[in-house]
């Protein structure tokens, strides 16, 4: 049999499942290439966010000597590990998604009720994995990477232009459920960043628990 004869005979309903595997295999792409191409950019370049100037507070002896940089020395965060830089909007309450869900399309959120840097206890920010790519061009994507980061990494935040470093004591999956990292957790000052996991999905989370140096 030839190729035209074999056209001829091939079922609808198998035309149909193929078309539905290339579509399917189409929108997995268009949801899941932005995390490919972090993914990819971590692994060849070990990126490092684009610095500006922010002074350096005068409570955190840092070891940054000249440019660490935010998109927002008013409220900002940098981790160089995996080159996130994103603007931090204040006081966002996380049990309203309404709230949470317009204030993730400018970066990243702070949790309403927890401390801001210079203040003890726990400050606590999530921000997104991931989004539908018909959405992506209103969302400021910025945590895909947090699981790589290790114990010893360096996350900055810059607040009222002094800028904050915690260093990454653990890094844990848990379940979407868990809300205690919300509240203080160590007797020092701790920084809890918060996105979904496994990357563009909702079923867990990833938590980041930084501890704050040279207080």
């Amino acid at each position: 049999m030839d190729n035209d004869e074999a056209k001829k005979v091939m079922p609808w309903s198998l035309k149909a499942g193929i078309a539905l595997i290339v579509i399917g295999a189409v929108l997995a792409f268009l949801n899941f290439h932005t995390i490919l191409f972090n993914e990819v950019n971590y692994l060849v370049n070990q990126p490092q966010p684009d610095y500006a100037d922010v002074e350096i507070s005068e409570s955190d002896n840092t070891e940054v000597k000249d440019n660490i940089a935010f998109l927002s020395p008013n409220f900002g965060i940098a981790i160089p590990k995996i080159g996130a830089n994103a603007n931090v909007i204040l006081d966002v309450d996380p049990f309203s998604y309404n709230q949470y869900t317009e204030a993730l399309k400018g970066g990243v959120a702070h949790a309403k009720g927890t401390p801001v840097p210079g203040q003890s206890g726990n400050i606590f920010m999530f921000a997104h994995s991931a989004v539908n790519f018909y959405e992506s061009g209103k969302y400021n994507v910025n945590f895909y990477l947090l699981p790589k980061l290790i114990e010893g990494d360096k996350i900055y935040v810059s607040y009222r232009k002094k800028i904050y470093t915690y260093e990454v004591e653990k890094v844990k999956i848990v379940s979407r459920t868990d809300v205690h990292y919300l509240s203080k957790l160590e007797e020092y000052n701790t920084l809890t960043l918060m996105t979904c996991w496994p990357a563009g999905l909702n079923i867990n989370r990833v938590i980041v628990i930084a501890k704050q140096l040279n207080l």
